[in-house]
């Protein structure tokens, strides 16, 4: 299970930068995630972040957990019983 804790954001930061598209782009043992804003059919990288594959994992996991209810009334997502 995850340990939640607190993480102060800057002022200056509290916004942060705005993306409408990403990339997921293998490197070696580790995962590039690129952000980018997409238009006019080109996209620009605006911010660029190295994780481990174990923390992406755990990042995929979360956001499936937070959006579960929406992704499953649009028929996304499927429960599936388990015997």
């Amino acid at each position: 299970m995850a340990e939640t804790v607190d993480c102060d954001v800057e002022d200056d930061r509290i916004f942060g930068q705005y993306a409408n598209a990403f990339r997921v782009v293998h490197e070696g043992d580790e995962l590039l995630l690129d952000f980018c804003l997409y238009q006019d059919g080109r996209a620009k990288l605006v911010q660029r972040v190295r994780v481990t594959q174990g923390l992406f994992q755990a990042m995929l996991e979360r956001m499936v957990e937070e959006s579960r209810a929406d992704l499953l009334a649009e028929g996304l997502l499927i429960d599936v019983p388990t015997a």
